[in-house]
């Protein structure tokens, strides 16, 4: 994502654990600096006033594919090496 001239990625990682899901965001900025953050809550850690609103925004839309994702119980998934997942039931 770019606004102006600065430059920020903000991968999530959501992992499962049974039936519970954890997630972590990391917002990284020009110049390598970062912060991990609860995507769920960056404002948490994110105290640039002008990039939160639009981690928000941001993490919302991941937070709601993935939610997405989940609820259409997938049976098989292809991870990015391209090794394909099945569910074992």
């Amino acid at each position: 994502m770019k606004i102006l001239y600065r430059t920020f990625e903000i991968p999530c990682r959501t992992t499962m654990f049974g039936d519970r899901d954890h997630n972590d965001g990391e917002l990284t900025q020009d110049g390598g600096r970062w912060v991990m953050f609860d995507p769920r809550n960056p404002a948490e850690k994110i105290i640039d006033r002008t990039l939160c609103p639009l981690v928000i925004v941001a993490c919302n839309q991941i937070l709601a594919t993935d939610t997405a994702y989940i609820d259409s119980k997938p049976s098989e998934f292809v991870d990015r090496k391209g090794q394909k997942w099945v569910r074992a039931s």
